[in-house]
């Protein structure tokens, strides 16, 4: 509900994906096999209420927009389409599992240090203590704020064995 919040008032919402495929080992160290990382940046502009998602991967970045909160959402959400490894790179019969780890930051510094930029254009007139004491205080708030606003889940899926798919039956699938 806060994170809405936040999006409906104006404030980029920002979610970093880590997406990871782990080769699972017997009697030692679990092998990363592949890794790929995904930003999705999230923005509603009040004035023309318009959804704006930009989707950042390795190789490309994508734009999306419309007029509807739940597709919004879905954009976040529901990532099906990245591919972490080619199968044929994957060993037959071999363990493997998945950690997912989602980053969601909804207020940032960068936003209330732009903010702060805009109420300096009216503060040319103090004098430097005071300035300097108001900066640390606005500062301090600002580590506050952002971390407040910063929470990361993780998740591991359960271990599957890699089984070749035939030719035939992947064309029925």
């Amino acid at each position: 509900p806060q994170t809405l919040t936040f999006l409906q008032r104006g404030f980029t919402i920002r979610l970093d994906y880590t997406v990871e495929l782990w080769r699972s080992k017997n009697f030692w160290f679990d092998r990363l096999d592949s890794q790929e990382q995904l930003r999705c940046e999230l923005n509603y502009d009040i004035l023309s209420r318009i959804y704006k998602c930009v989707i950042s991967r390795t190789d490309k970045i994508e734009l999306k927009k419309s007029d509807e909160l739940s597709k919004a959402i879905e954009w976040v959400t529901k990532i099906d389409s990245l591919e972490i490894l080619d199968s044929k790179k994957l060993e037959l019969k071999g363990r493997y599992y998945y950690n997912i780890e989602a980053d969601v930051v909804t207020l940032t510094a960068q936003d209330i240090k732009d903010l702060q930029k805009w109420l300096d254009n009216d503060s040319d007139e103090r004098k430097g203590a005071e300035l300097s004491i108001s900066r640390t205080i606005f500062n301090i708030v600002i580590a506050f704020l952002s971390a407040k606003n910063h929470r990361k889940f993780s998740m591991v899926s359960s271990k599957w064995v890699f089984v070749k798919v035939s030719e035939e039956s992947s064309n029925e699938l």
